[in-house]
Order: C-alpha cells, then sequence, then structure tokens
C-alpha cells in the first residue's frame, strides 16, 4: 500500500481526542464520523432509507445500503486500531 503524501496541518490520530475541547474542529468531525458509522451499521435498510433519503439512487438501493454497512464496519475497525481515537468509537 503506498504512503499518502499529504500535507495536512495537523494530524487528528496522533492527538488524544478525547482531551480535545468540544469545539475544536477535528474533533467534532470525528465524533461526527464514528456516530454516522455507528448509526449505519445499527440501522435497518428502511431506517437508513428514511433517515438519509440521499443515499438512495434509481439504482438498487439495497446494494448500496450493503456497501454503506461495509464501509462503516471498515471505519470502525481503522478507528479502534488508533488508540487515541479508539476511545470514542463504540
Amino acid at each position: 500500500m503506498a504512503t499518502d503524501p499529504t500535507t495536512y496541518n495537523r494530524d487528528l490520530f496522533s492527538d488524544d481526542v478525547s482531551k480535545l475541547p468540544p469545539e475544536d474542529d477535528g474533533r467534532r468531525n470525528l465524533f461526527d464520523f464514528a456516530e454516522f458509522n455507528l448509526q449505519i451499521e445499527k440501522l435497518s435498510p428502511a431506517q437508513i432509507s428514511d433517515r438519509w433519503p440521499e443515499l438512495i439512487t434509481l439504482t438498487d438501493s439495497a446494494d448500496i445500503i450493503k456497501m454503506y454497512k461495509r464501509a462503516a464496519g471498515e471505519s470502525r475497525k481503522v478507528l479502534k486500531s488508533h488508540p487515541k481515537i479508539a476511545s470514542i468509537v463504540k
């Protein structure tokens, strides 16, 4: 796997996110991302369609929801693999 050559202003994966102030944009973004993934994993396909109708297109919505569920599970695993972020992942 290639390394990401992008230069970022900050590495949230090395910050202790749980100790950042609630108004910190990085903290809020990570918490929002983790919460979105948790909701995608927990909700039924019908609940996902109701809550986020913009995720459903004219193509096979069942396949789209399965894709989101897989992505949410994989994202949670990645977040959990970083000790300073794992505390925000349920």
